[in-house]
């Protein structure tokens, strides 16, 4: 009798370690089958937001869209600066082509659009700052053009990502890593390898200084700095102010494409405040297309092609992102425009790139393509170490049962 109870018991205790083993494989095969059904909805879900699935033809037009507005911006800057188009005059044709440009597309998009957006006072008042700051991005950079070398003008202005990293933390509630942070400062380190103040590395050799803009014989100032001159230093600070303009921007067009405000809108009132400010600024920098002086035969050629070569690099890059959906790519691919800007400034000066600019020209190209991959590299390694755990988890389980 005493047998038979052991038996039972012992059959009894296998049933059990059975029938647990039986269920931690269906708990196992329900979250396998909840995945996957999770990463089908969002596969189906992403589909039908973007409209269309990136294939690989979509991948090869738009890395060339983006390599083709990194050369047109590029291109503009060069002939602006070739033949000495200033900043109003540039800002007077560039602003009028916007306006008339996205208020017709903005008017054809307000036709077909059932739903139309309504915005608060506050979000008015948003939009106003993002034409502002925009234009004073522009402005900035158009001046410092004939200030200082596009290489390092191209590296100053890529700087952005380092201020918008806590701009979105203060301002978004964005979440702050260490990582961003490390990548932020390595950015402003990177950019005192390109300007090299000279309370950090000392006296170089003094530069000539170079003409500027604003008049056709006059200079910001007669005063020689070391290694660089007056209007260099004058230049960087423009850049890097027109950096932190672009990245508050940045912000305040992340919070008005949140309740529904389209990309024709924002252009459209940028593009006013440029031509407003091509106006207000001609006290300082004359617009010799309203002075009477008038430009070059070349020059009123190549003022409308600058113009147009901006407005065709913005609307590559918006295909781009609608050809890739793939903001994090196209930001990556943006910043080769500093590898481009480099190469045309050693073939303009006939020499190679001072190896502490090109130094930390790479850091700042570096850190930008880490910035844009940060989110996903994040993910990615979060969604790894959550597998791995479950994994761990689960040969616990089956050890412990074998054990039983």
């Amino acid at each position: 009798m005493d047998k038979c109870d052991a038996i039972t018991t012992d059959i009894n205790h296998n049933d059990q370690c059975f029938m647990g083993r039986l269920e931690k494989q269906r708990e196992a095969e329900q979250i396998s089958s909840m995945t996957n059904r999770d990463n089908e909805y969002t596969e189906r879900i992403s589909e039908e937001n973007t409209g269309h699935t990136v294939t690989r033809t979509h991948i090869i037009l738009g890395i060339i869209l983006v390599i083709i507005s990194n050369i047109s911006y590029l291109g503009s800057n060069w002939l602006l600066k070739i033949f000495d188009i200033r900043a109003t005059e540039v800002g007077s044709v560039r602003g009028f082509s916007q306006i008339i440009m996205f208020s017709l597309l903005y008017l054809r998009e307000h036709r077909k659009t059932e739903e139309k957006t309504k915005m608060s006072c506050t979000s008015i008042v948003h939009l106003l700052a993002y034409g502002l700051l925009m234009s004073s991005c522009s402005f900035a950079c158009l001046i410092s053009i004939s200030l200082m070398p596009i290489g390092d003008l191209i590296v100053l202005a890529f700087t952005s990502p380092a201020f918008t990293v806590f701009l979105a933390y203060l301002i978004l509630k964005q979440e702050l890593t260490l990582l961003k942070i490390f990548l932020s400062f390595t950015i402003i380190g990177g950019d005192i390898l390109v300007v090299q103040p000279p309370f950090i590395f000392g006296h170089q050799n003094s530069q000539e200084l170079i003409p500027t803009n604003f008049t056709d014989d006059d200079f910001i100032s007669t005063e020689e700095v070391p290694g660089h001159n007056t209007n260099y230093f004058v230049g960087a600070g423009l850049c890097i102010g027109a950096a932190l303009a672009a990245s508050t921007a940045q912000i305040y067009s992340t919070k008005l494409s949140s309740i529904g405000v389209s990309n024709n809108i924002l252009m459209l009132t940028a593009g006013t405040f440029n031509f407003l400010f091509s106006f207000a600024f001609i006290p300082i920098i004359p617009n010799r297309l309203l002075t009477g002086e008038g430009l070059s035969t070349n020059g009123y050629y190549i003022l409308p092609l600058a113009a147009v070569l901006t407005i065709g690099a913005f609307w590559c890059v918006t295909l781009a992102l609608d050809y890739l959906r793939d903001p994090t790519l196209v930001g990556m691919l943006r910043s080769t425009e500093i590898l481009f800007s480099l190469i045309t400034e050693s073939i303009y000066d006939n020499c190679l790139p001072n190896p502490i600019s090109l130094t930390g020209s790479t850091v700042v190209l570096i850190c930008v393509c880490c910035m844009a991959v940060h989110d996903g590299l994040q993910r990615s390694v979060l969604e790894t170490i959550n597998r791995i755990k479950k994994e761990m988890q689960l040969e616990r389980n089956n050890e412990s049962d074998d054990e039983e």
